[in-house]
């Protein structure tokens, strides 16, 4: 769930980005398990509540766009800055709501693309009438996985909120996780061929040396930095902050590059100590 949504999250930013020709920062991706009353308790005083339907699961999402994340957005949809709006503490009239509906769609193929190295999952927009009928007629004791998102557009900064009903969403994740069931080839195949297309951070980093804080303190542009790390010395690979590989930065043409040279021993004695 964390991976799926930080992913989520990270393409929805550089999509809307794109589309507003703005910097759109969206980040945080915090998980909690809440009741129905519980979600709609914390949500923000000024916010937007949108019911997606989930198929093939028949069940309700609940989407919660604060109006300080919202409103700036609007604003940009407007021919406006999105830095200052103003009077956000009320409802989005039916104009406003249509000149949005570009943005939530957006939204919702940004988490249909995210789900899909699960499964592929269909999120639909309940038009309002119902969507206020699923809102009103949800239990207060349906439990939520809830995913807490930070939307940031200048110096605007509001929330984006994920209420997914937990019991189908659990039913999905244990029928594919191993030990449930076994999997045939084609089942791996097709699940190798759908993560392929995930994306990694890639970092190349020098572990281990230090500097004093006061040679930090007084760097200047021009200055050359000396790390105590020979040049024949190899460098870490790290994939999503992990270290995974050691090897050598190279030239490849007129591009930096880096040469494998074996897998990152820390992480195999890692592993081998937490089995």
């Amino acid at each position: 769930m964390q991976s799926i949504h930080e992913n989520f999250a990270r393409v929805l930013g550089s999509s809307l980005s794109a589309y507003l020709r703005t910097f759109i920062s969206i980040d945080g991706a915090r998980i909690e398990q809440l009741s129905w009353a519980e979600f709609s308790r914390r949500a923000p005083r000024a916010v937007t509540a949108i019911a997606l339907r989930m198929r093939p699961q028949e069940a309700n999402l609940v989407l919660q766009l604060s109006h300080a994340a919202l409103f700036p957005i609007l604003e940009i949809l407007l021919g406006g800055t999105g830095k200052s709006p103003a009077n956000i503490d009320r409802e989005i009239t039916e104009i406003e709501r249509s000149i949005f509906n570009p943005v939530l769609r957006m939204v919702v193929q940004e988490l249909k693309s995210a789900w899909r190295a699960v499964s592929p999952i269909e999120f639909a927009i309940e038009d309002e009438a119902a969507a206020r009928q699923v809102l009103a007629s949800m239990p207060a004791n349906q439990e939520l996985l809830a995913i807490g998102l930070e939307v940031r557009t200048g110096e605007a900064a509001g929330v984006l909120n994920l209420g997914i009903p937990a019991r189908p969403i659990q039913a999905l994740l244990q029928e594919s996780s191993p030990g449930k069931q076994e999997s045939s080839a084609a089942d791996c195949t097709k699940m190798l061929r759908l993560i392929q297309r995930a994306q990694l951070n890639a970092d190349i980093r020098l572990n281990g040396p230090k500097m004093l804080l006061r040679d930090l303190l007084s760097i200047e542009p021009g200055d050359v930095v000396s790390f105590d790390h020979p040049l024949k010395k190899e460098v870490e690979l790290e994939l999503n902050g992990t270290s995974k590989f050691e090897g050598h930065i190279v030239a490849a043409g007129n591009k930096r590059a880096f040469q494998v040279k074996h897998s990152c021993q820390r992480e195999a004695v890692r592993t081998n100590s937490t089995s």
